[in-house]
């Protein structure tokens, strides 16, 4: 038998039968190929939500304290600025007194910012940390030169410079306080929809 007559020799019904079991296949690889992609794509995604959970969680434990003392840093910056402001031409001893105290608590509060755990910060609280980092050094700056210049004369109009400075550095820290606090809002919202996407998974 030849090539011919044996092709010719294949009933209709065998034909159809092999076609189908063939389609079968395909379209049953295909499925499961399909449904494998599917599986897999699911749970990278879990991973990469587990993954960004877990960062977001350490970024939101170093945010919380950033934002604690940077408002501490300013309430206390605030408060001392207005008690000099109220003093009268020539600051009291005791005003001196409180000044210097606060310039030394100051410098402690503003150590304990600067060596936070950067690793542990988004991006966009970094930049906030950035700027207030170089608020602090300039309000560390003028602290020092306050209390060196009430030592030798105690007239309110020789700091005067000094407190203008700060009081402009106050308002920039107080903006960079209601802009961290916005991120980190956001940051929280994220980290809450991911909890529940992974509880959800984990049901």
């Amino acid at each position: 038998m030849n090539g011919a007559e044996f092709w010719r020799s294949i009933s209709p019904d065998a034909w159809l039968t092999s076609m189908g079991t063939l389609i079968g296949a395909f379209l049953g690889a295909a499925l499961a190929g399909g449904f494998a992609v599917y599986v897999v794509k699911k749970q990278l995604q879990y991973d990469s939500n587990n993954k960004r959970q877990e960062d977001l969680a350490k970024i939101l434990k170093t945010s919380v304290v950033f934002l604690a003392k940077h408002g501490t840093y300013n309430d206390f910056l605030k408060k001392n600025l207005e008690r000099l402001q109220a003093s009268s031409e020539k600051v009291s001893q005791e005003d001196i007194v409180e000044f210097t105290i606060f310039k030394k608590d100051a410098e402690l509060d503003s150590k304990e910012l600067i060596s936070l755990p950067i690793e542990n910060m988004s991006f966009e609280s970094y930049k906030k940390y950035v700027v207030v980092t170089k608020l602090i050094q300039i309000t560390n700056v003028n602290l020092f030169n306050i209390v060196e210049t009430l030592k030798i004369n105690n007239e309110k109009s020789g700091i005067g410079k000094y407190i203008s400075t700060l009081e402009k550095t106050l308002v920039r820290l107080e903006k960079e306080y209601e802009d961290l606090k916005e991120v980190q809002l956001e940051e929280m919202a994220e980290y809450k929809k991911l909890k529940t996407l992974t509880k959800k998974k984990n049901k």
